[in-house]
């Protein structure tokens, strides 16, 4: 007799393809427009209107820091995909 995980059905492994890839999608979309599509985007003004930590976020809009965040949260999005294979 076989154990059957109730995770490991087709229907489980489609869904988790789909939601990896919808991932996949949202942040490929994300550093295409704000690398290439949109070169001024800052996320100045995201950070000035934080509520949460605005004591921490808020200061660094006006500092040197800001274009070295800004390269971050642009170029660092490429490591961000999420791969095909199951992690287990």
């Amino acid at each position: 007799m076989t154990n059957v995980n109730s995770f490991d059905t087709s229907l489980h492994r489609s869904l988790v393809l789909f939601f990896r890839l919808a991932m996949g999608w949202t942040f490929l979309y994300a550093g295409i427009t704000q690398t290439f599509i949109d070169p001024n985007w800052t996320a100045a003004s995201f950070l000035a209107h934080t509520k949460t930590f605005h004591v921490i976020y808020g200061p660094i809009v006006g500092s040197s820091l800001m274009p070295l965040i800004d390269f971050c949260i642009k170029w660092g999005r490429w490591g961000e995909y999420p791969t095909l294979a199951p992690r287990y």
